[in-house]
């Protein structure tokens, strides 16, 4: 009920009334940029300015700003419980466990979407094309969660997706995975088998997952394998024998995650063990590393960008 009445003071105080500090219960200034309204702290406040931006909040409980200047309305109410952005003419409206979304509210072509997680999903993509899918039981969407589009049939037991040119496969998600792409192959029979190229550079290979792992170059140019028996030993050898200082990356590993250490052409990492003793140089870019004696001393240098 008193936040109810300071609001209402808030409206009903004659514009250019002067200036009124009786933090933090009420204040009211005024400038001939803005007008501001606060009662209760920061938990109720009022803003105009010359510009026609307008604020209007009651914290944590409702929140509505306007920008006309940049074309940007947002409303709040419990937040991050249920937000609603206008951006140009794009909006953004998500609740709990809903989520509609539109590209441009005046065109009746644009990409939009409505979706009830975990279960409904429809929209239209870029292009027009309308799609709608209900879990489990099946359906389709396109432009969506980072995908090209994703298909499935009474999902786990089968899906399809595409993201950058890679066609994925799975049955019984996610014991089985057929993937391929012009530059990427994977194939799984999870966790007794599987397999993993990145085309023309290197191959990887697991069986028991997580227990084994194996891998080798697929470069004519470039030797080397790796081994990793989890988590007893790991090792990798890459290497270019015709520069004059062949090694690209060269690694051991005892007990991971406690003993490793690890040569690249630009520096090195060593944990003996992890996390007592770490030292490391030129790993995060050039003129960057760490030394860490924990408990009693640390040291970490970064790259600025």
């Amino acid at each position: 009920m008193i936040a109810c009445l300071l609001l209402l003071v808030c409206f009903v105080l004659p514009a250019g009334a002067g200036d009124v500090d009786a933090a933090p219960i009420f204040e009211h200034e005024t400038t001939s940029e803005y007008e501001i309204y606060r009662a209760l702290g920061p938990f109720i406040e009022v803003v105009y300015t010359a510009d026609g931006t307008q604020l209007l909040a009651v914290r944590p409980f409702f929140s509505r700003y306007k920008d006309p200047n940049r074309r940007y309305f947002a409303r709040d109410i419990l937040w991050p419980t249920f937000t609603y952005r206008i951006v140009n003419d794009e909006l953004m409206d998500k609740g709990v466990l809903s989520e509609y979304a539109d590209a441009d509210v005046g065109d009746a072509g644009s990409k939009r979407h409505r979706f009830i997680y975990p279960f409904y999903f429809r929209g239209q993509s870029h292009d027009g094309e309308k799609f709608l899918a209900i879990l489990p039981f099946g359906g389709s969407t396109k432009d969506a969660f980072g995908y090209e589009y994703m298909k499935f049939r009474m999902f786990p037991i089968y899906m399809q997706t595409k993201r950058m040119d890679i066609v994925s496969t799975h049955w019984f998600f996610p014991f089985y995975l057929k993937a391929e792409g012009p530059h990427t192959y994977r194939h799984r029979l999870w966790p007794l088998y599987g397999v993993a190229q990145k085309k023309g550079v290197w191959e990887q290979k697991f069986a028991l997952w997580p227990l084994f792992h194996w891998g080798k170059p697929l470069d004519e140019t470039k030797e080397g394998s790796a081994l990793f028996i989890f988590p007893l030993y790991g090792r990798m050898h890459y290497a270019d024998p015709t520069r004059r200082d062949p090694i690209l990356l060269e690694g051991r590993a005892f007990l991971w995650p406690f003993f490793s250490g690890l040569r690249t052409k630009e520096g090195f990492r060593l944990n003996m063990p992890w996390p007592f003793f770490q030292w490391a140089k030129n790993m995060d870019g050039p003129d960057t590393g760490w030394l860490f004696v924990w408990p009693l001393y640390g040291h970490k240098k970064r790259q600025l960008w």
